[in-house]
């Protein structure tokens, strides 16, 4: 059976509005893709990572920013395939081509690897430098059947200048060299950006802008972008849209359509949108207002339509165009979706009104904007329970993290600035490039989530080799046998703090530290029925703080499954909450009798060799009875109680997902 390639596009009405959807088909496999890391190198780079903690409290670690931006790249080394290819351009006062773009096999990861370890930090930042060899290194090794990107990283502002500034410079390269499409993800380290720069870089050449207000948010942000441009099915994708006889655009012609490069000819009757790349799985959604004429309806309208984009299929890019004819419909089952849409423009439109109003001096009117865009939201809540989830999710962020980036303007020119306009860059593409904000989980495909689950373990597995500039600027090297991580990534192994309490049969209630086997617990997969303990799995931690995520007063490792009352689907917590670092010398997991889950905190968690297949909650290891086999080989099984360390663990060497533990390596209790 022929795979389906082609892009579909729906049109819907609701009220006064109408949805465009350009529908990609779903597919599990992805298209070989080159990817250019671009690495600022500059003195600054060479700073010792803080992490930010709970409660305002900070953990300095030995790593700099340069240490960490290398691991990441190692990592995209070990994500990508042989089909794949790596670059890697550093810049400072100067630009240096480490490698061209080289095939990721075996051989390729060792050059990667051997060169990355040469990169160190010192002198100013010249972005444009970097950004022209770049490009030479693309224009050198350019293939058109496979998707090119350029990864920029970089903690500052260019103290290099060109004089008719990064975005002319480089359109006057594309216009030399029309045939050569890519696009540029940019990542801003700390508050001390041009965020405008970064904005304009990834809009001109449809990426995105991702804003790391900490070293704990990289693993996060950097693997939801890898998992974004790998799952890309199509690039340099155009929409003509032709309004017919009696109707026009009104003066906006698309809600925040600044971004597609939108143009408006014909007198309103025509709209031009560059949409960039489209990603399997993941719909591209436009609102659109139209305005009828001497007494026409809306739902008369008929809209001619023009998609042009380049297929990456097989050895050669298809280049398709495909021209209709569509009325809009006022579907029913499309009310939903609309309605989801319209609230998500709504949602950038105000944030960025309230932007602008900090800037020029009138915060009680920016903070009253969002106050009634909170209020409006509540409203559509009441009014269309079939929204309530996606809008609750838009509220969380609204009343956390955006409100209190306008709240006073410390928070605003430290990091709102920064933060802000990546969160509506990111609605606006309907990229989850973070698992920090609650509504943009909303967004990826099940390949995207395929891609960053293997990305996340391979960040947090890899060991690597540290190197930065002491006080007396020399340069000197520091290996780490195994650095943790998980500060890094807000990803670890799937267990419980100690001190959470366990529901027990008779509504009695243990510390998980304190459970032991032949102990009685409910299991809510059961119908709340009593189940019995048959081992505890207490992992020594390493360091005296761990990262969590905390769900009421549950405290559990970020990819522990859960399911939360009345949920019928299991969750990871750190698409549910933020990640915390609390004291925990071991965390806690339990294999049971039956049902294999147990009431944490009111949080129903899963048990250890479960045989659960639900999305999520599957695992080839943890979730299978592999495990068992392995724990009845460790001292302390008999007794019901086995202590590990994480040295214990064995992990596939492509993936580093865990798959087995060894034995005992004389752990004491």
């Amino acid at each position: 059976m022929e795979k389906n390639t082609k892009l579909d596009l729906q049109l819907s009405q609701t009220k006064n509005y109408v949805r465009v959807s350009v529908i990609p088909p779903d597919d599990l496999e992805r298209h070989p893709c080159n990817i250019v890391c671009l690495v600022d190198g500059s003195l600054s780079m060479g700073s010792k990572l803080v992490i930010h903690q709970k409660n305002g409290g900070k953990k300095e670690s030995d790593m700099t920013t340069l240490d960490l931006v290398k691991h990441t790249v190692k990592t995209i080394a070990s994500s990508l395939n042989p089909q794949d290819r790596l670059a890697l351009v550093g810049f400072s006062t100067h630009s240096k081509i480490y490698f061209e773009l080289t095939e990721m096999d075996d051989q390729g990861k060792n050059v990667a690897f051997t060169e990355i370890d040469k990169m160190w930090a010192g002198g100013q930042t010249n972005i444009w430098g970097g950004l022209q060899d770049s490009l030479e290194v693309i224009k050198k090794g350019f293939r058109p059947n496979q998707n090119v990107c350029i990864f920029l990283f970089t903690d500052g502002r260019p103290t290099m200048i060109p004089a008719i500034g990064h975005v002319e410079m480089l359109r006057r390269w594309k216009e030399q060299h029309p045939a050569i499409q890519f696009s540029i993800f940019t990542f801003g380290f700390g508050n001390d950006l041009d965020t405008d720069l970064m904005l304009e870089l990834s809009q001109e050449q449809n990426g995105i802008f991702s804003f790391i207000s900490d070293s704990s948010m990289l693993g996060t942000v950097f693997s939801n972008a890898l998992a974004n441009i790998l799952s890309t099915m199509a690039n340099n994708v155009h929409l003509n849209l032709q309004l017919s006889e009696g109707y026009t655009f009104d003066g906006e012609g698309v809600m925040q359509s600044q971004s597609f490069q939108a143009k408006k000819t014909n007198k309103n009757t025509t709209l031009d949108l560059n949409l960039g790349l489209i990603r399997y799985g993941q719909t591209k959604d436009l609102i659109l207002k139209i305005l009828p004429q001497q007494n026409r309806k809306l739902s008369d309208v008929k809209i001619t339509y023009t998609l042009k984009y380049k297929l990456f299929v097989g050895d050669n890019p298809q280049d398709i165009e495909t021209v209709s004819q569509k009325d809009v419909q006022v579907v029913q089952n499309a009310m939903i979706d609309d309605e989801c849409h319209y609230v998500r423009f709504l949602f950038i439109e105000k944030i960025k009104q309230s932007i602008l109003r900090m800037n020029t001096g009138f915060q009680d009117r920016a903070i009253k904007n969002i106050d009634d865009l909170q209020v409006e939201i509540q409203n559509k809540a009441k009014e269309n329970d079939a929204i309530v989830a996606f809008l609750e999710c838009i509220l969380q962020d609204l009343q956390g993290e955006v409100k209190l980036a306008f709240s006073n303007q410390d928070h605003f020119k430290n990091w709102g600035v920064n933060y802000l306009p990546s969160l509506c860059q990111a609605h606006f593409l309907q990229q989850c490039s973070n698992f920090k904000d609650k509504s943009l989980q909303n967004y990826g495909s099940i390949l995207f989530k395929k891609i960053r689950e293997i990305t996340d373990k391979i960040f947090c597995g890899n060991k690597f080799k540290s190197q930065f500039i002491n006080d007396d600027r020399q340069l000197y090297a520091k290996f780490y046998d195994l650095v943790n991580l998980n500060d890094f990534y807000d990803v670890s192994g799937g267990c419980i703090h100690g001190k959470c309490k366990v529901l027990l049969e008779n509504n009695q209630y243990k510390n998980v530290e304190e459970i032991r086997k032949g102990d009685i617990v409910i299991c809510p997969r059961i119908g709340n029925k009593a189940v019995k303990v048959v081992c505890v799995v207490k992992t020594l931690c390493t360091g005296s703080n761990h990262s969590f995520v905390k769900l009421g007063n549950l405290l559990i490792t970020p990819w522990h499954p859960v399911r939360l009352m009345h949920e019928q689907q299991w969750q990871f917590p750190s698409s549910l909450g933020q990640t915390i670092f609390e004291q925990a010398d071991a965390v806690y997991s339990f294999l049971l009798e039956d049902g294999h889950s147990m009431s944490i905190e009111g949080v129903e968690c899963i048990a250890l060799a479960h045989n659960i297949s639900e999305p999520v909650a599957q695992h080839a290891y943890y979730g299978t009875h592999k495990i068992v086999d392995d724990l009845s080989n460790l001292q302390g099984f008999r007794e019901g109680y086995v202590i590990v360390n994480q040295q214990q663990t064995k992990r596939d060497k492509l993936t580093h997902e865990v798959i087995g533990i060894q034995q005992n390596l004389e752990i004491k209790l």
